[in-house]
């Protein structure tokens, strides 16, 4: 645990019961709490907002790279995705094994022309 500051205006009692507010409100531990206290002068709201300030920062900066990230691979996607779809079961149970062996052969042939194009 951080010790306590000489110059710190509060009693070790006050610092620790601030501390302890500080962590449960922000779920962190306690050298933390001590630590962002400290540079708001021992004030609990300011430390608090600091803190979430912090949290919230990272969290666009994380947000954002995933964004990035996401739109990157989704371009990259966007030319070579494609999406076929066939109703192969329909009513007729009779010609379902043809239509699905004919879905098969369109397929075939759409995935070869794509990697020789």
């Amino acid at each position: 645990m951080t010790s306590i500051p000489a110059e710190c205006p509060l009693t070790n009692t006050e610092v620790l019961a601030l501390c302890k507010e500080f962590t449960s409100i922000t779920n962190t531990d306690t050298d933390l709490a001590m630590m962002i206290l400290q540079q708001n002068q021992w004030n609990l709201e300011h430390a608090v907002n600091a803190y979430l300030d912090l949290v919230i920062d990272k969290s666009k900066s994380s947000i954002k790279k995933l964004d990035d990230q996401y739109h990157s691979e989704s371009t990259k996607m966007k030319r070579h995705f494609k999406l076929f779809s066939w109703n192969i079961d329909g009513l007729d149970e009779h010609a379902l094994e043809i239509r699905t062996q004919g879905v098969i052969d369109i397929i075939k042939k759409l995935f070869y022309l794509s990697f020789k194009i």
